[in-house]
């Protein structure tokens, strides 16, 4: 092309270079060796706005960004005095509507033959639209650093390798190296990062997603030096840099959720084994605050069992309630769920059969998803109903008996509380029934005795050889016939009352099946036989 421009005549070569000049892009520019622009082309006006003979005369340092001035004068100032050019320096240019543009600047001196410095031609690129993107991409490396250091996940950018599929780190966060368990080092020197990494799981389209390039997700857990427990959720998004694939990854620590959620199961799986194999019948209820009504949620087997009724028509039932009566607990019942405390009681379901039934209930509030509820766990005290009412029958029956009984008699449960107190037992002691009625031995003894000692109903249980340590303390006579305690004791005279002789007997009291459920001691007075018999003796002996 040179050859070309050079076969040219002259006044063609400068009608060339002229439309070279004026159709380029870049401002080409020319000054002299006081820095006064002499020449430029019509880039100037596209550049900066101004116009060539605006330009002309002026200091081209005029027209750069007073920030960057100091730069530009030392730039010139040094070509000055070396007689050299500049290459690639940047500035900030001022248009003529204030604007500010980016340059690029490169300039050759002009020497005349003897090299003195003539001035300059140059020529300033504009480079705006590149420093805008450099700092745009500078702000994104920014935000890139911020998210990498700050980002509570692993972060990691790993090339594949074409042949062998190996994946060799490239760059990783701090926190992908503390969820590794290894150092920064080891994880980079790794010839294949997987081999540091066991699978647990993949997402179901995970295979499609990956033939398609399209990120893709699992849960992986590091093989960690320490041998600690880790689960984590990856997501794994392919990438092309350079030609190359490459594979940018964003690792979230579940460990927490995961050793949760396997204590979460572990627990309903005992919850599940409690009310399958719970004795009590186990339920929930949402509660209504303002009726009141309790509508089934969930139960046990037992729970539909106890109440006699199909599973499907106690869920069905507006409040669980009409189908039991609490015993007149209803009122502390709400009363205690707005206190948020547990309440207790005794109730029984209406059975379709009529069967008679009972049970012992506790309900404890409980707030689920926002709204009251009430945990229930009821116990079938039936039986222990029938018994006790079966025995409060046969102590009335026993009480009655006894209360007509010639001798005077008390009776006592297992206890030894006192249930029956018959009138010659208050000739006999001048103490009321009432003083000792469901009291314990202390109130008996003193009555019998006036002291804290067993008297014989005490002794039932005694070995025989502990009976024959009592006769010296206790009585005169003492002995063990047919399952009874036999006795004959000395009562000193106290209290105005004079000295008695009293003949004792003590016998368990059982139930139907033979069971001891108490005991009855009898207590006859035969003073006038004991002195008669004293008498008569006298008279024999005298």
């Amino acid at each position: 092309m040179k050859d070309d421009i050079r076969a040219r005549s002259p006044e063609e070569q400068a009608a060339l270079l002229s439309a070279i000049v004026e159709s380029s892009p870049d401002l080409i520019w020319t000054c002299d060796a006081g820095m006064r622009v002499t020449f430029c082309n019509a880039a100037i006006k596209g550049l900066l706005g101004y116009g060539a003979e605006e330009v002309i005369g002026r200091n081209p340092i005029d027209l750069v960004h007073p920030d960057d001035r100091e730069m530009a004068l030392r730039v010139v100032s040094r070509a000055i005095e070396a007689k050299v050019g500049w290459r690639g320096i940047r500035a900030r240019l001022v248009c003529k509507d204030g604007l500010i543009r980016h340059a690029e600047s490169s300039a050759k001196p002009l020497l005349d033959g003897q090299g003195n410095l003539r001035g300059f031609s140059g020529v300033n690129r504009d480079i705006t639209d590149r420093v805008l993107a450099e700092q745009e991409l500078l702000e994104h490396q920014k935000r890139l650093e911020m998210i990498m250091d700050h980002s509570s996940d692993g972060i990691d950018v790993v090339v594949v390798d074409a042949e062998t599929g190996k994946h060799r780190l490239v760059i990783c966060n701090e926190r992908y190296v503390e969820m590794s368990g290894y150092s920064r080092q080891q994880l980079m020197a790794a010839d294949d990062v997987r081999q540091l990494e066991r699978v647990v799981s993949v997402s179901a389209d995970y295979m499609d997603r990956k033939a398609q390039g399209l990120s893709r997700g699992g849960t992986s857990s590091w093989i960690r030096p320490d041998g600690k427990e880790n689960y984590y959720e990856w997501v794994a998004c392919p990438i092309t840099i350079d030609g190359k694939c490459h594979v940018v990854g964003i690792d979230r620590d579940i460990t927490d959720r995961v050793i949760a959620d396997r204590g979460l199961r572990e627990h309903q799986r005992r919850l599940e084994m409690i009310l399958k194999y719970s004795f009590d019948g186990i339920s929930i209820c949402a509660v209504d605050m303002q009726t009141g009504n309790r509508k089934l949620v969930m139960c046990n087997d037992r729970f539909v069992e106890m109440s006699g009724r199909g599973r499907d028509e106690l869920l069905a039932a507006a409040d669980i309630g009409q189908f039991m009566d609490l015993d007149e607990q209803a009122p502390s019942l709400l009363e205690s769920i707005v206190r948020g405390k547990a309440a207790r009681g005794l109730g029984s379901w209406k059975k379709p059969d009529g069967a008679e039934n009972h049970h012992d209930w506790t309900a404890v509030p409980l707030e689920i998803a926002g709204r009251t509820h009430l945990v229930g766990i009821d116990r079938d005290v039936t039986e222990n109903v029938r018994r006790q009412r079966q025995m409060q029958e046969a102590n009335d029956r026993l009480r009655n008996t006894v209360y007509f009984l010639p001798e005077a008699a008390f009776v006592i449960d297992r206890d030894k509380t006192v249930i029956a107190w018959n009138r010659q037992m208050e000739n006999l002691t001048g103490v009321h029934e009432r003083e000792v009625i469901g009291k314990g031995g202390a109130a008996y003894r003193k009555a019998l005795t006036d002291t804290a000692e067993p008297t014989l109903i005490d002794l039932i249980d005694n070995t025989d050889q502990q009976l024959a340590e009592r006769v010296e303390s206790l009585c005169e006579y003492l002995k063990r016939e047919a399952g009874r305690v036999l006795a004959e004791m000395r009562q000193p005279a106290r209290e105005g009352k004079p000295e008695r002789y009293l003949w004792l007997s003590a016998s368990p009291v059982l139930d139907g099946s033979g069971k001891v459920i108490g005991a009855i001691q009898i207590i006859r007075d035969h003073t006038a036989a004991h002195l008669a018999e004293r008498k008569s003796a006298g008279r024999r002996d005298g």
